[in-house]
């Protein structure tokens, strides 16, 4: 999972490396990338996503970030396994390979 906002700056720097990694999962059997949107707008986000030509998959998620997790900081990546362990959690922009590298090779990793 990958949490973020149009608003959110390290967020932008971000986001391009998140469309790199759902490109790279793209039609992995046990490997599903899906981002949680923090804004409180909904209506800015598909725009968004289009001026970017993001595809990724986004789940409009304010109330929810904001009932369980009210002090998230974002952009912030989490890797669940499929027993729902949180394996790994990045929080903090960090563009580029390094970035998804490490992202994709938890996932590999708890993808077993």
């Amino acid at each position: 999972y990958n949490v973020w906002a149009t608003w959110c700056a390290p967020c932008l720097r971000e986001l391009p490396e998140v469309q790199k990694l759902h490109a790279e999962l793209a039609g992995h059997p046990k490997i599903t990338l899906v981002t949680l949107n923090a804004d409180d707008n909904p209506g800015l986000v598909e725009p968004f996503l289009a001026k970017h030509g993001y595809q990724f998959p986004v789940v409009l998620a304010h109330r929810w970030i904001h009932a369980v997790l009210p002090n998230l900081g974002i952009p912030r990546t989490w890797v669940v396994s499929a027993d729902g362990v949180l394996r790994y959690e990045q929080i903090g922009g960090e563009p580029g390979d390094a970035w998804r590298n490490k992202v994709l090779g938890e996932a590999r990793r708890y993808a077993l």
